[in-house]
């Protein structure tokens, strides 16, 4: 099971100023939906990670940790 890295996602929040609720505007989901996604309390459905990845302008290996992905090669 893949889990949304939310230490990354609050990084890049307060990068960009914004609220919990700003955040949930950006997404188009409720600040409630959100909650209970970041607590666990509700999956993380493939539109709402699609969503995070959009608003946040970062790429799903970077927003997920799962065991099938492995962090990129360095660059030479």
């Amino acid at each position: 099971m893949a889990n949304i890295l939310w230490e990354r996602v609050k990084i890049l929040q307060n990068a960009h100023g914004w609220s919990d609720r700003e955040l949930a505007r950006r997404l188009k989901f409720s600040a409630s939906h959100v909650c209970d996604v970041k607590h666990g309390r509700r999956p993380a459905t493939i539109e709402f990670i699609d969503a995070l990845c959009e608003v946040l302008q970062l790429p799903y290996e970077r927003m997920m940790r799962h065991p099938s992905l492995r962090p990129a090669e360095p660059r030479k």
